[in-house]
């Protein structure tokens, strides 16, 4: 491991005051995931946290949790630095490998999926409550800059929050260390003696994020300096908030949810309210409806909201979402696209993910009946006997809604169908993205 550089003097190492002030809300957790990359950040985080729970006597636990993505020839050896700190400070620690083939494109995107979808794994099996992750003050300027020269908008620009209840994979983010710039957490650790792994790509200009730090310099000097690009992406943030509150009485009032899936609301509610609020409502159904992390760019959503507003007819895609007008209202559902719901098997599974969209889970502790599958409605065997699909509802949104049957006879449907009253009783069926809408 390459040992940490000398700081400034100048640099001031956090107090236990401030070290306080800043965990103080722990207290409401007993098990939480901390995610640590041998970088000084969250190397800082763990140390911190450490400190905080030696001294206010918190009774929970943590979990250390890194993440080897095999992408780099250093990987596994930090993922052992960070072990071996934990096994020296008395920390439970796990490392989780993504082991499965690496994609030949969208490679940095792919990995952070994959890194939340092992994060959550982990978290799961230990009932851990929430992942504290280590983004600093530096890191909401980055994010900042980087999201405006892609010309986001209010949210993309809004500042990162210091506790997020939905991120990926449904997560809850806890953030507290946004107060504080990256050196004075590197003082922090270097008067703790503790050194970190250095990536050489942190000061490598064929980096945006290294160029993005350099320029937050240069505005610096022009005015717009650290302090007034967090204060305006708070300020965003806020707005964004209270655009999200809006939204939160659109879906509660105008939105209704199939359990299988489909969404829709009426034409003439949505053509009503004002763009930014039609633009938000978009991206959170697309997003509720495909399971994916990350909604359309804003200026393919300005698009599909001008034609809904405008096109008589419509029946478009965006995102992995189907969006029809079907009589005088919009439906919302996943399309099966080039790569179709996955079918896999049930049997001996306690609890399980499916299309990143519905959790799985058997009342009586596991699923054990041998030949039990799940996957898409298209691709399940026929009913015993019809069932009659919902007015208002094309029969094409149903396709990728979830099936769950053995061998040759269909056995669940959420909302459409059930063999039997014991097998909808015994198999919950529950979407992984929480909306305040109504049911079907």
């Amino acid at each position: 491991m390459r040992s940490a550089p000398e700081l400034h003097a100048c640099d001031q190492v956090l107090s236990s005051d401030q070290i306080d002030q800043t965990f103080k809300n722990f207290h409401a957790f007993s098990c939480l995931a901390i995610g640590v990359s041998g970088g000084s950040d969250s190397l800082a985080l763990l140390r911190l946290l450490h400190d905080w729970q030696q001294r206010s006597r918190w009774p929970g636990r943590f979990l250390v949790l890194t993440v080897d993505h095999g992408l780099r020839d250093e990987s596994a050896q930090e993922a052992e630095f960070v072990g071996d700190l934990c096994l020296k400070i008395g920390v439970d620690h796990r490392t989780l490998r993504w082991t499965s083939a690496k994609p030949t494109s969208n490679l940095q995107d792919e990995a952070r999926k994959a890194r939340y979808r092992l994060l959550a794994e982990a978290m799961s099996e230990d009932n851990a409550e929430a992942l504290v992750l280590a983004h600093h003050r530096d890191d909401q300027v980055e994010t900042f800059l980087d999201r405006l020269t892609r010309g986001s908008g209010v949210y993309g620009l809004g500042a990162m929050r210091a506790d997020e209840r939905s991120g990926p994979e449904g997560l809850r983010l806890l953030r507290p260390l946004l107060d504080f710039p990256k050196s004075q957490l590197q003082a922090t650790l270097q008067q703790m003696g503790q050194g970190w792994c250095e990536d050489p790509s942190n000061d490598s200009t064929d980096y945006k994020r290294v160029r993005l730090r350099h320029l937050a310099a240069e505005l610096a000097a022009e005015g717009l300096d650290v302090e007034r690009l967090v204060e305006t992406a708070g300020r965003l943030r806020r707005a964004a908030d209270a655009i999200d509150a809006w939204v939160g009485q659109v879906l509660q009032s105008n939105v209704e949810e199939h359990p299988a899936g489909p969404l829709d609301l009426h034409c003439e509610q949505y053509s009503g309210l004002p763009e930014e609020v039609r633009l938000r409502l978009l991206s959170r159904l697309i997003l509720r409806v495909t399971g994916n992390t990350y909604p359309p760019r804003l200026a393919k959503l300005e698009a599909l909201d001008l034609a809904l507003c405008t096109d008589e007819d419509v029946s478009l895609t965006l995102g992995g979402a189907q969006i029809v007008r079907f009589g005088g209202r919009f439906c919302f559902w996943k399309e099966a696209g080039r790569h179709p719901p996955e079918t896999t098997n049930l049997c001996g599974q306690g609890s399980m993910v499916w299309d990143d969209r519905f959790r799985i889970s058997s009342v009586r502790g596991e699923i054990v009946e041998e030949g039990m599958m799940i996957g898409p409605l298209a691709g399940a065997p026929a009913a015993d006997g019809e069932f009659t699909f919902p007015e208002g509802m094309p029969r094409d949104a149903f396709a990728t809604c979830p099936a769950i049957w053995r061998r040759e006879k269909l056995l669940l449907v959420p909302g459409l169908f059930h063999s039997d009253p014991e097998i909808e009783a015994s198999i919950a069926v529950e979407h992984l993205r929480k909306l305040p809408m109504r049911t079907v």
